[in-house]
């Protein structure tokens, strides 16, 4: 790192690190058509996929040329602008050819010019007739820029997703066929699977096109009145409303309701102004409702914990049938706003006040674990017994179970842990968790003064769960003992090597990825994976792996994996497995990723064992939350991490593969600076940046600051998130077994056993 680069980390960790990067867990989307003219884009809930940039900042800042790319290079890279230049400089004879001028169409539309593309895809299925329906799609995408609408919109009605009727629409609108448009509209609120954003862009359509009196305008403006999460459309609804139906404004209920869509918006001042409003409107709630909405608003609000705890309290003391539940949520804004001691005795007046209820369970696991993460043993340990013995049962049992062993391990009460941690590894049928509870009862045994059963226990770890987190500490401990060491993982299958097998992409697969449409290949591929499985009789799933291995991407490759045999996973890649090894653990934007390894001084392989566990390898994955692309980053995150990095930078670029690695990348680094200051110690630092890159980095300080030095199996179990804890080792065990793939035992992350803020 170089003398000029503290400024940039300092200015990614003033914002960056206070947001979390949030695992990927949402659906994948496909390639979605350019989003219309802003004034009447009706696909916006696909628009920020679909478009790519017309810039040359896409990935300049991971990969700069050191030559001008050919077209397909600059296609492959999403450069467009360079793809342009490139097919411009080809001879006349090779710009006609079909191939070139499919790939010349993709170009211009992403360039925004969609006349020229329109006139490139002229005719072109007879020359391409595999290519029939992206040919179509393409066209009528150029077409709903420039015309002829009513044929573009024509096409889209005869597709199957509510993102196609929404084009249709825009299609029809534009042809000035409002009624058609409409009848579009219909078909998108009809469909059960149409998403929040596109019932939105399908209501405020029919709302503009609508004449006033129609039947459904009132119904449209009154639902985006309430449901819609721009406060700019709900205000548009809301005059609208009071126009065509006067005498029906919004009723208390539908306020509150209002005031939940502003606060899940982030837009709280205006979710309050809402609850407010509800108490005085036709059908008024109650003070009481109206209490619980602003309580509600000023909890997600994130940055008012301890006004949503006091307005909590006071919803609590006005009685009704959620009295309990707000006495709870009261003690639980206080423990987010870091007033942990006041939460505790809150959630201890809840449990008095209201005993015979669930929220007396959950005040007393939540106070419980609250001395816990404060590193309170003694308190812990005797409230986690008094939860056991109070809530048989109870809904946060395992937790608790979990939380009390941890706490009477650290309050140096090794034998009653080692059994409450053996019970724990009994009572599970997940081996990874399993391994992981051995891991704390041998440690809990070694600490007891019984280093034989401890020894025996971590043999049986490394053994059985090779390559897996629960294997590295074993042998980590082992090595402490100077126990000699069993095999890291059992050798490859000896006996004779199968026949060589010969892949061939079937067409149009071949020609689309020799234009640098990998993306496109990759789902004509899953098309036409029957033909693939078809020429390898009873290879079939190792032939594609290798197919789409020869692609370059590895989406497929992660869901392909699942049919891999374990036992070709459990001995070191051979002769007869190693295609399985390369399915499971692949490599795709190999050249991106080491190059920025290199850069941002990484650990060989993190950022795939990041990127397998986070995107499992899609590059247009969007979470539930947000999060985008291979990295599956925030786009707050993205974009202030882009500003200290000077990196030229738009929210579209998030789905641009070299983009997001860089910007993860970096983030990366910069994780490992907050944890690993003087760049001594990455093996001790490595838990914790893969914490931090879930949770956020503010969460493991916090963390750490009120419990420092721990053993790292105690750390990683002590991670109060579910999801975290089960991140971090997912991730340490793809960075094991990505580190033997490639160099063997040396390979293989060494890690350390102690953790400290240090």
């Amino acid at each position: 790192m170089s003398s000029a680069e503290p400024g940039r980390v300092t200015a990614v960790r003033a914002t960056a690190l206070a947001v979390t990067f949030i695992v990927a867990c949402g659906a994948c989307k496909g390639d979605a058509p350019p989003a219309p003219n802003a004034s009447t884009n009706l696909n916006d809930a696909d628009s920020a996929q679909s478009v790519s940039s017309a810039s040359t900042g896409d990935d300049a800042a991971s990969l700069p040329p050191k030559a001008p790319l050919t077209f397909t290079e600059a296609v492959r890279l999403l450069r467009w602008d360079e793809a342009e230049i490139a097919i411009a400089a080809l001879p006349d004879a090779e710009k006609q050819k079909p191939e070139v001028r499919f790939t010349h169409a993709r170009v211009l539309m992403k360039r925004g010019n969609y006349k020229d593309a329109r006139a490139a895809l002229e005719k072109l299925e007879d020359a391409l007739p595999l290519l029939t329906e992206s040919i179509q799609r393409q066209r009528a995408e150029a077409e709903l820029e420039v015309g002829p609408f009513d044929g573009a919109a024509d096409f889209f009605m005869k597709r199957a997703t509510p993102s196609a009727w929404l084009s249709a629409a825009t299609g029809y609108e534009r042809a000035q066929k409002p009624d058609r448009a409409i009848a579009a509209c219909e078909k998108v609120l009809g469909d059960a699977k149409r998403t929040r954003k596109e019932e939105t862009a399908a209501r405020r359509a029919r709302m503009r096109l609508a004449a006033p009196k129609a039947t459904s305008t009132p119904d449209d403006a009154r639902w985006l009145a309430i449901h819609a999460e721009d406060p700019d459309v709900e205000a548009q609804a809301a005059n609208t409303l009071e126009q065509v139906d006067p005498t029906h404004p919004l009723t208390g209920p539908e306020l509150v309701e209002r005031s939940q869509t502003l606060s899940d918006g982030g837009h709280t001042d205006a979710a309050l102004v809402m609850a407010d409003r509800s108490m005085s409107a036709p059908k008024a709630v109650s003070a009481l409702d109206a209490c619980r909405a602003r309580a509600d608003a000023l909890f997600k609000a994130k940055s008012r914990y301890q006004e949503a705890a006091a307005s909590y309290g006071t919803c609590s003391n006005r009685g009704g049938p959620h009295s309990a539940e707000d006495a709870f949520l009261s003690a639980r804004a206080l423990a987010r706003a870091e007033k942990d001691n006041e939460a505790i005795f809150a959630w201890t007046k809840v449990r008095e006040r209201f005993p015979k209820t669930n929220w007396a369970e959950q005040a007393t696991f939540f106070a419980a674990r609250t001395h816990a993460l404060h590193g309170q043993w003694k308190e812990a340990s005797a409230a986690f017994d008094d939860y056991k013995k109070s809530f048989p049962g109870g809904s946060n049992e395992k937790d608790a179970d979990r939380f009390r062993a941890i706490s009477h391990f650290e309050n140096k009460e090794y034998k009653l842990a080692r059994r409450l941690f053996e019970e724990l590894a009994g009572d599970t049928t997940d081996g990874s968790q399993q391994a992981r509870w051995s891991l704390l009862a041998a440690l809990a045994a070694r600490e007891a003064g019984d280093k034989t059963q401890a020894v025996a226990r971590y043999l049986d770890v490394a053994r059985g769960k090779p390559l897996s987190y629960p294997a590295l500490v074993a042998r980590a401990r082992l090595a402490e003992t100077q126990t000699p060491l069993p095999l890291t993982i059992e050798p490859f299958e000896g006996g004779p090597a199968p026949p060589p097998l010969t892949v061939k992409l079937p067409p149009p697969v071949d020609m689309l990825h020799s234009m640098g449409l990998d993306r496109d290949a990759e789902d004509m591929l899953r098309e036409r994976e029957n033909i693939v499985r078809g020429d390898a009789p009873g290879r079939g799933t190792e032939a594609l792996c290798v197919a789409y291995n020869m692609l370059g991407r590895a989406k497929r490759l992660h869901s392909l994996a699942l049919e891999i045999p374990a036992q070709m996973l459990a001995t070191a890649p051979g002769p007869k497995n190693k295609w399985a090894w390369d399915c499971a653990y692949p490599q795709p934007y190999e050249a991106h990723v080491r190059a920025e390894e290199s850069k941002d001084d990484l650990p060989e392989n993190l950022v795939y064992a990041v990127m397998r566990q986070e995107s499992g390898f899609d590059p247009d994955v969007v979470s539930p939350a947000g999060a985008v692309g291979l990295m599956q980053l925030m786009p707050e995150t993205a974009r202030v991490v882009a500003d200290a990095t000077h990196m030229e930078h738009r929210e579209q670029d998030l789905i641009v593969v070299p983009h997001n690695i860089a910007l993860g990348s970096y983030y990366l680094h910069d994780l490992f600076v907050t944890f690993d200051k003087e760049k001594r110690d990455k093996p001790t630092a490595i838990p914790l940046v893969v914490a931090s890159y879930n949770a956020g980095p503010e969460a493991i300080v916090r963390w750490l600051s009120r419990s420092p030095g721990m053993p790292l199996e105690v750390f990683v179990e002590r991670i109060p998130y579910t999801e975290t804890r089960g991140y971090v080792v997912k991730v340490l065990s793809n960075l094991a077994r990505y580190g033997y793939r490639a160099h063997g035992e040396t390979g293989v992350p060494q890690l350390k056993l102690l953790i400290s803020p240090e």
